[in-house]
Order: C-alpha cells, then structure tokens, then sequence
C-alpha cells in the first residue's frame, strides 16, 4: 500500500540528472532526453519543476543561476532530511540507494525511485501513532511555507485515506516547531573525585589493544609497540614542574589510533580519570569516536564514557531558534518560506536523539548547501550571548548537556584549538571559576604536526574593526535596526535583582564601551579610505545599519553621552575609529600591492605591512585609544570584583554551596567586604559564574591584549620580550592586515606560539603524548649522539639523529616544556616500493593551457580516483574550467573546492564515494581527505609547496633557531609527507605522486619514504608509467 500510494504521488514528475558531460531528463510521458545544457535548460522552461539531487549543484552544472528558499524543484535530499533526520549520506544517488536498501536502474529512473522509497517511510510515520501527530503538523507549516514536496506529501496521504487508512490527528498547530517540550533535561552528578595515580604495568597497553582488536587479527609488532611507547604518557609525573612527555611517531597503516585508545581507555578506567584525544581535523574526530565502539559496543555505555566536544559556537541553540521561530510564525503563511522549510528540517533533526552538532555531527554537511550558510550559524550561540541558567531551556540545552557529560567522561575527543583554549582559561581558573570542563590532567594529541598552527591561532592576537565592533555589539547589545542582539545587561538582569551593588560599575562599563569602541557605520567610514573608488558597503555588509532602538536596555545610557561629530562620513570624535583610520593610511602607504588579490596564494594575498615604525599619525592616536582602554579594563575587572566577592561569600557558607566561583584576581580591583545578604538560590549563583567566566574571556581577555598591542605602537623598532622569563628571546611581533574587503587591524603573534602553549599545559597536566606520522621531517641526519632515547620497533630503523628529533621538539612545543620528552617511532608497514611512485615532471611548460592539459592527462591514465593539489586558487579555477568538460565525456566526474556549489566535507564525501571521480583543491584540503582504497590513486601537486612569504613567516625564519634554509625546506617538506600520506592508507592500496615542478630541490626529496621509487622524467614517460602502474 505504502509503494502504491508512492508512486502515484509520484505519476507524472519529470526527472533530473546532470553532469559536466551533460543531463539526462526524463520527461512527464517517460521520455528520457540527454544532452548538453543547451538542450536540457529550454525543455525545463516548459514543464513541471523536476525531481533532482542537490539542487545548487545541479543548477550549477547547468550554468544555471542559484533560486532561493522554497524552491520549484523536488530534491530528493529535503525530503531525506524530513524522513531520515540524524543521518548523514553522501549526497549521491548511489550513497542514498545504499543507506535506503534501494537497487535498480541509475539515471533520473533512480531518482524517482529513492523518492518513492522515501515518500513510503513518510507515509509510514504519518500513521504512527505516537510520531504522526507532529509528523502531520511537520507537514502542514512545510506546505503553508510553500514547500515543493508539500503538494506531493499531501496527495500521498489522500490517497492512503481513500484506501481506508485512518491517520491519527494532527498535533496542535506550531507543535512541530516546540521542539524543547519534546527533549529530554540533563541532571547534574556529584563532581569526579580528583583522578587516581595508578599507572600501567608493562604489557598491559598490549593485553588492552587486543581486547578492542578482537579475536581472529593477527598480531601487529608494531601498533604493540606503538601502544607501549604511548602509555609511557599515562605513567606518574617526573615532577611537579611538567608532565610524563611522549613523542611518538607511527607511521601511515601503523594503527595509531588504537594504539593510543589503548592506554588512555585503560589508565581512565583505573583512575577514574579523564582523557582528552585532541586531533586537528573534524574527520580525525569522528574516526576516534567510531574505533571506540570496539571498546565499547553497547551505545548506551558508549554515550557515557565517549564524549565528542566541541566549542559552544558549534552547538545547536534552542534559545536563537524559538525566537527566530515565533518571529516567523506570526508574519502571514505566505510570508514565512524563506527561512521556513530550514526550520521544521532543523527541528526534525533536533528531536531526532542528536547531539546538536552543527558542523561534522550528524546533521549533514549539505544541509547548509541546499539553505544558505548563514541561516544555521544563527542556530548557534556565535556571539557569546547565552543566558545560562536564565535561559528557559537551560535543563535540555545541548551546550550544557555536552559540558556535563565531559565532566563524567573518561574520553573526551576535541580538536587542537579548543583543548588549547580550554587549558589555557583552567591556568586562570583560580580567579574566573573556570570549571566549565573539569580539570584534565592527561592529554593526547594526535595529528601533532598541526599543534603549532592551532596553538598560533589560540594565542595568537587581532585588534581590528570586525574584533573591537563586536565586544561594543557584545557588551551594549541592538544599538539599532531589527538585528538580534542581547547586551551584557539584558543578560545580567536576574543578577542585578539579586545583586544590586553590581549595577554602578555595570553601567560605567557600557558607557565606557559606547564611547570607546567603533561606532555604528565604521565599516562604511573605513571603506571610503581603504577603498575610496568603490561604493561603500551597503547595509548587508555593514554590521550595524538603520535607527537607534529604543527597546534596546543599554540605548538611554548611550542617549545620555554627546554623539560623536560626523564630518562627511568620515570624522569621528571615537578613540578606536581614529586608529582604525591611521592603520588603513600607514597600510595603503607601505604596501607592496595597491589590492589584495583573490586568487594569488592559498587563500588570497591579503595586504599588510609592517607596524613599525608607526607612521606619526598612528604614534599620535595610539595613545589615546590606550588611555580609553585602560579605563575599559578598569570597569570590567570592578564589575568581576563584585561578582567575585558575592561568589566568595556564598563558598564561605556552611550550606554547601562550595565550588561555584572563586575569588578576584590578585591585583583586581578588591570589593567592599559583603555585608550580610539574603542567600543567593544556586542557579542565581551558577548565573554569575557564568556571567564572570563569559565577561573575563569576552572583554578582559581581549581588551588587555588590545591595551598591549597599542602600547607596543609606541615601542622603539623591534620585538617585545617574553614576560615572565628572565633570558627568554625575543617572542612576538606585530603587523598591520587587511583583515576583510572593508577591514583593518593589527596582529599580534608569538613567533613560536607553542611557547605560551607548554606554559599553559605545564601547569596542569601530568601526562602529554604528541603523536603523528610526520612528527619528523625527513631530513637526513647524523647518526644519533650517546644517551638518545632508543626507537621502540620491531625492527631497527635508520637512526634519524638528534636534530630530527630537535627539529620534532621544536615543532610541537616540547621542548619548552620543563621535563624532558621520549622519543620513540614505529615505522610503516606498507612496502612503498611496490606500492607507490613519485614522479617528478621535468619538461613542463609555463602557462595555464599546458597546466591544465598535464592534469587533465594524469587523470586519464590514472581513470579517476585523482587528487590535484594548487598553491594558488585562480589556477585551480583556470584548471577546472579547462578540463571538465574532456574529463566528463570520457565519465571521470571533477569536483573542486572554490568552485562547486558544496563544501569541503560533501566534496571529500562524493569523491569518496565514486571511485572514478577527480577532485581539485588548495594545499590545504590534504588535510581534510582520507580516502583509502581505489578512490585516491593519484595525487598530482601543482608545484613545491613553499610557505606563504609573508611578514610573519619572514620573522620566524630570520629569527628562530636553524637556519632560515633549513626552516623553509622543513616547513616544505612537511606538506609534501602529509601530502604523500594520503595516498596509501591499506597495504592493498596503489598510489602514484606527481610533482609538476621541475625545480624541485632534491634536498626535500627526503620527505618520502625513503623506499619509494623516485624519478624525475618527462610528461609523456610518467603518464605511461602512471597508466602501467595503476592500470596494468
């Protein structure tokens, strides 16, 4: 009944598959037509709107231009999203076969069976009884919104009532959108006992690896040996100064992932304790929590013990989405679609058992393709606006749930930045109450070579127009129009009743903040000097546009200060616009190109020069701006003293109230000594915790890096010192950057930004492993001095040296730590000399056409299953448009970052998917592509991989240790092993490197493993061997 209902919804839908080598169309009579777009386009002028697959990407094939929400065509993957939320296919016809248990024919004939397949499970949840009644309400707001399946839907269940079929009633009207009634609340637990010291015995990492393994693998020598050299990290502390050190390298097939689960699964259940896995990629994260189902089979145990963490920016919030609901809900149906259909998706998705990850959960990636981008980040808390437990879905709130269960976790899995960011606020927790994650003291990260870059973007600083406009949006809320925005006061009113003493320096605060910070309108004042021969941005650039608010809480205090004189649009009486204004002059003065190019580097050649020496203009205007920050800071630490103090007085209560803050800083501000108050309930206390932890990293942690970055303007030519070290070397440096089209601002860096990382962790952990397969860089060395620490292999290996090694330290920050690090490398299992060659082309020509026509030859002789990699997006882009269309009429399907309609995640998953495919990206996709097997055969490298010759680097090469040659070929030969390590990930995979650039040096030829075949040849003789050694 289900199918026949089904496919008479169906009856009479035309269908549409398009490719780069044309469409096919099956007409409303069953007619299919195939052909270019040429042919296809005018035909779907005239008919119904088709049945389709990933509407942007289609329309794109097409040379179509984008529709908006709701759209006329039928995607099969909306209707996915409605039936099957919580899942995340490819979004691929042959992916949703798969996942549906859908076989048969291919082609548009396809299509409009994986619909049937899905309008037969919609009609099955119509008529459940206890789902149907929101189910049906789903329904109704989809078609009131206009949705192009709703008709369909509709006719479906007319039919099954006219075969007797009852379904159950309707829920209320806006149910479907309630999603909080229908979730479940979490309930905090007794905070974890501090963690036990016990460590691992020899041996017993090993007994561990082979329980998650299971019975019937073999033995693997070397992911044993792997797993013993991590538990070292799980051992007691050498002492109290720094942690148990490891560095340990596995390479690629190694099985490094269980071989560190192994141990840290093993020492927390000891211990009782928490282990963080931290790894760079979203991929990376989600393949650690999948091996743990070998540990952990039942899901439910799984749920407790695993918890996948993530920043609250990532987490689905139910505050923004009821307000953007009921906002919604009160305009007329017919004025409701737009943004509508996201809607009802999203909350069938929220309900669906999730744990509200936007991004690399299990809402899929495409899901932001088929609606813009910018509706899901709305869903989220992007701009530290939560009201913590003044929000009325506090106890069912996805943020707070995933915090409380990585309190009780024994895994926790996080990428690099956030681990960082969240040790580095737990150094300051004596003073802020930072207990939001418990207090880790074991730590691994995998994927180590990346830790300096995550480390540099954590500790790393921006004062610029976009940074200073939102702390003002931040702290004093909706100045003006109709834009969303909740200012400090709004979400202290609950303490301000319960703490009235807290009112006097909240209110000199936000003054402070109106008269300091940009003004509404900076952007279109920047613009006219950073770009005064263009339009100025209009009010969809523009952060803030429109009239003052009066329902705005925070606008009488800024009705009652003088408005800045505007002169023209360009004179402004406001401290951080006047620098603004002076770093845009000093920058258009000093720069090497008169516009930033799109398309020029990895990701576009931004303009910036150096800050000193500071123009006079600028040497003028710091000062002040200082000035007006120094009065800032004042009040935001006042304002933390107060709250401080109430904190202190109600841990000092014999109730039990301990732990929900702390006390102020030394050096703060002190508060009056409480006088004896009415006891404050615990969500009022859990209110200014987080109040003081969101205030101290919004405002003060930002506004003292401001402060030092404009008193550093006024230093002499040079580098500032490290603090706190009596002969530390020069540490940071500052630049000027163009920061966006109509931005400016100042970064400030650590030269080596895991300086302040092993600061940060040395102070609390007790056990770190770093852990990648290119800790080292592959330089050939010396053989290694008396006393090294001893390669823990089956095998020997070539002793790599003590510089390899150095060179690993330095790399990854251990050797700021204060207690020395093991070193230890398995090396891989794969035979590279069977498997894998590396060619190098000696004959290529210079230009576009002869770039394009040598990947376009790889990809032939490989048929598919190519990865070409690009310095430069404009080539890429030159590339694509040369090649598509040869590659698509001989059935290779090219995808490429930067120019389809999907993002990096859905690009990587269909290439995974098609085995005949190509995909095109910058340098930096290597990161985010695993793809074993058949898939990814071929890596084609545009050129050698030189880092980006831009001030910072500049600075680091000249200044830190080694010399600036040696620092550029490691930093080269680093991407070319990541890039290499790509390829082979079985020991049945086949892969063949080519390097389209002549001057290769063949001193970075030592990034490959060393038994791989390496050659350098002409164009024609590596695609013949390409084709023979792939394709025999």
């Amino acid at each position: 009944m289900k199918r026949q209902c089904a496919l008479g919804a169906l009856e009479g839908l035309p269908a549409l598959v398009a490719g780069h080598a044309g469409a096919a169309l099956l007409t409303a009579d069953g007619e299919v037509v195939e052909g270019p777009s040429s042919t296809i386009n005018p035909l779907l002028r005239t008919m119904t709107p088709p049945v389709l697959l990933h509407g942007p990407a289609t329309l794109r094939m097409l040379g179509l231009p984008p529709e908006p929400q709701p759209v006329p065509w039928l995607d099969v993957l909306e209707l996915f999203l409605l039936v099957r939320p919580g899942q995340s296919p490819a979004p691929t016809a042959q992916a949703l076969a798969a996942m549906l248990g859908v076989g048969g024919a291919a082609g548009p004939e396809g299509l409009l069976e994986l619909a049937a397949t899905l309008l037969g499970e919609a009609l099955q949840l119509a008529l459940d009884p206890q789902r149907g009644p929101i189910f049906q309400d789903c329904l109704r707001q989809l078609d009131q919104a206009g949705w192009s399946w709703g008709p369909v839907l509709a006719d479906l269940l007319m039919q099954a009532t006219s075969l007797g079929v009852t379904l159950p009633q309707p829920a209320r009207p806006g149910s479907a959108l309630a999603v909080a009634d229908r979730l479940p609340e979490w309930e905090d637990e007794p905070p974890r006992p501090v963690p036990g010291t016990q460590p691992l015995l020899p041996g017993e990492a090993t007994k561990r690896l082979a329980k998650m393994r299971g019975p019937g693998f073999e033995p693997r020598p070397g992911q044993e040996a792997y797993a013993e050299l991590a538990a070292h990290a799980f051992s007691e502390r050498p002492s109290p100064e720094g942690p148990a050190l490891v560095l340990a390298e596995a390479g690629t097939g190694t099985g490094k992932t269980l071989g560190y689960l192994a141990p840290a699964s093993l020492w927390a259940a000891r211990n009782s304790g928490t282990v963080w896995i931290s790894t760079f990629t979203r991929h990376l994260q989600g393949q650690v929590a999948a091996e743990l189902a070998r540990l952990y089979p039942d899901k439910a145990e799984r749920q407790r013990k695993v918890v996948v963490r993530k920043g609250r920016e990532n987490y689905f919030c139910l505050l923004n989405f009821t307000e953007i609901a009921q906002a919604l809900q009160a305009r007329q149906p017919n004025q409701q679609g737009s943004l509508m259909v996201a809607l009802v998706l999203l909350a069938r998705w929220a309900e669906s058992g999730t744990e509200g990850d936007l991004h690399g959960g299990d809402l899929p990636g495409w899901f932001s393709e088929l609606f813009r981008p910018a509706w899901v980040r709305t869903m989220a808390d992007r701009r530290g606006e939560c009201l913590h437990s003044a929000c009325p879905f506090y106890q069912c709130c996805f943020i707070e749930h995933s915090v409380r269960r990585a309190r009780q976790a024994e895994l926790v899995i996080a990428n690099h930045a956030l681990t960082l960011n969240l040790a580095f606020w737990q150094a300051q927790g004596e003073a802020y109450g930072m207990d939001e994650n418990g207090s880790p003291t074991r730590y691994v990260f995998d994927e180590a070579h990346h830790l300096a870059q995550a480390a540099d973007s954590v500790f790393g600083l921006l004062f610029s127009g976009v940074e200073a406009y939102e702390l003002r949006r931040w702290l004093l809320g909706r100045e003006q129009g109709r834009a969303r925005g909740r200012g400090l006061r709004q979400r202290m009113e609950t303490i301000l009743q319960a703490v009235p003493e807290a009112a006097a320096p909240l209110n000199a605060l936000l003054l402070a903040a109106q008269a300091t910070l940009p003004l509404p309108g900076w952007q279109e004042r920047l613009a006219q000097i950073l770009a005064p021969e263009e339009p100025a941005p209009g009010p969809a650039t523009v952060l803030a546009t429109g009239e003052t608010d009066p329902g705005n809480p925070a606008t009488p205090l800024a009705e009652s200060l003088p408005l800045p004189g505007v002169d023209g649009g360009m004179a402004v009486n406001n401290p951080a616009e006047t620098v603004l204004h002076a770093l845009a002059r000093q920058l258009l003065l000093r720069e090497a190109s008169q516009k930033p190019g799109k398309g020029q580097g990895d990701h576009g050649q931004d303009s910036q020069c150096e800050l000193h020496p500071a123009t006079d203009e600028l040497a003028r205007v710091a000062p002040w701006l200082a000035e007006e920050l120094s009065t800032l800071l004042a009040h935001v630490n006042r304002l933390l003293a107060v709250l401080g103090a109430k904190l202190e007085g109600a841990r000092q209560k014999p109730q039990g109230q301990e732990g929900v803050g702390d006390a102020p800083q030394p050096g703060q501000d002190s508060a009056p000594s409480p006088t004896p108050d009415p006891p404050l309930d615990m969500a009022t206390l859990q209110l200014v915790a987080s109040i003081r932890r969101s205030l101290a990293q919004r405002a003060l942690g930002p506004l003292t890096e401001w402060l030092a970055i404009m008193k550093a303007i006024a230093h002499p030519p040079g580098l500032e010192e490290t603090e706190g070290e009596e002969s530390a070397p020069t540490a940071r440096i500052g630049y000027v950057r163009r920061t966006a089209e109509h931005d400016v601002g100042v970064k400030r860096h650590w030269l080596d930004p895991t300086v302040p990382m092993a600061q940060v962790l040395g102070k609390s952990a007790h056990g770190v492993l770093m852990t990648s397969a290119t800790l080292r860089d592959g330089k050939p060395e010396p053989a290694p001095a008396e006393g090294t620490h001893s390669t823990p292999h089956p095998t020997p290996l070539p002793a790599p040296g003590v510089t390899a090694w150095q060179q690993a330290e330095r790399a990854t920050g251990a050797c700021h730590f204060k207690t020395s690090a093991l070193h230890g490398a398995v090396a891989s299992p794969f035979d590279y000399s069977a498997q894998a060659r590396v060619f190098i082309i000696t004959d290529m020509a210079p230009g576009m056409e002869a770039l394009a026509q040598a990947y376009q030859r790889f990809f032939m002789a490989s048929q598919g299953g190519g990865l070409g990699l690009f310095t430069a997006i404009a080539r890429l882009r030159g590339v694509y448009e040369r090649i598509k269309g040869p590659l698509g009429a001989a059935g290779i399907p090219l995808h490429a970052q930067h120019v389809s309609a999907m993002g990096n995640q859905t690009l990587v998953d269909v290439f995974r998917e098609d085995i005949k495919s190509c995909l095109l990206g910058t340098d930096a996709m290597r990161d985010g592509v695993d793809v074993p097997g058949d898939a990814l055969r071929l890596v084609v490298f545009e050129r050698t991989p030189w880092a980006r010759p831009d001030i910072l680097h500049r600075a680091r090469k000249k200044l830190l240790p080694g010399s600036p040659r040696d620092y550029e070929d490691r930093l080269a030969r680093m991407k070319l092993r990541q890039a290499f390590g790509r390829l082979i990930r079985r020991g049945t995979d086949k892969g063949v490197f080519a390097l389209l650039d002549r001057r290769t040096p063949s001193r970075l030829l030592t990034a490959f493993p060393p038994t791989v075949p390496i050659e350098r040849l002409p164009l024609a003789e590596a695609l013949v061997k390409t084709q023979q050694f792939l394709n025999p």
